[in-house]
């Protein structure tokens, strides 16, 4: 996936370097605290960034017959994990992002910009939005409700043959129902990443327009 990212990069990029500004003039214990807040943060929505696009990357391909039976699994199996551990991580990402974009206004922006209130909500409200959509998929997966291969199987006649079966159930026959969409999914996903990522890029550069680096 290949989003460009030069906003974020560069909204990072100066903070950590104010960062290494005020920690060498040691500054307060509050200023200090400001700063592990603000590097933490980057330092979670950059590696959610990275297994969001992770995720994507796996599920674009499937292994050969000999290295998904080292892990035993099947097709099915890893189009399932793929899919599932996509959609937790970009909720996280969206969920870490807002927290960042935060964290940025209400200690960078908010020193040179009495107006910090309005622009927060406007601009995490984008944010929320997409944080909501992603959570109708994430919210059911994560509790076992009808969501990715359950929503799948409950959908067709395919839920017949399984519901009335004594455990254990056969999953990867379950879960072998899931090859023929492995690309719908990925295409799917990808848009909707891109989607996000943009989201992130427009609001880092809307951010980097209002920061006065010298007042904070």
């Amino acid at each position: 996936m290949n989003a460009s990212l030069n906003n974020f990069n560069q909204l990072c990029n100066s903070i950590r370097k104010a960062a290494i500004r005020d920690l060498k003039q040691k500054r307060t214990s509050s200023q200090s605290a400001k700063w592990q807040r603000l590097l933490s943060a980057i330092l979670e929505t950059e590696l959610t960034m990275h297994r969001v696009r992770s995720a994507l990357n796996l599920l674009k391909t499937i292994p050969s017959e000999e290295t998904l039976n080292l892990f035993s699994m099947s097709e099915g199996a890893w189009i399932d994990y793929q899919y599932t551990t996509w959609s937790f991580w970009m909720f996280g990402l969206l969920e870490r992002g807002r927290s960042l974009f935060k964290l940025v206004i209400r200690n960078l922006v908010k020193p040179s910009n009495p107006q910090y209130k309005d622009m927060e909500k406007t601009l995490l409200k984008s944010i929320e939005v997409q944080r909501d959509k992603i959570s109708k998929v994430r919210h059911p997966l994560a509790h076992i409700g009808e969501g990715g291969t359950i929503e799948e199987v409950t959908n067709t006649e395919l839920w017949k043959n399984f519901v009335i079966l004594p455990s254990p159930i056969d999953f990867n026959q379950i879960l072998a129902s899931l090859v023929p969409y492995r690309v719908r999914w990925h295409y799917f996903l990808h848009q909707v990443s891109m989607a996000v990522f943009t989201e992130i890029e427009r609001v880092s550069g809307e951010l980097i327009k209002h920061i006065n680096w010298e007042k904070v």
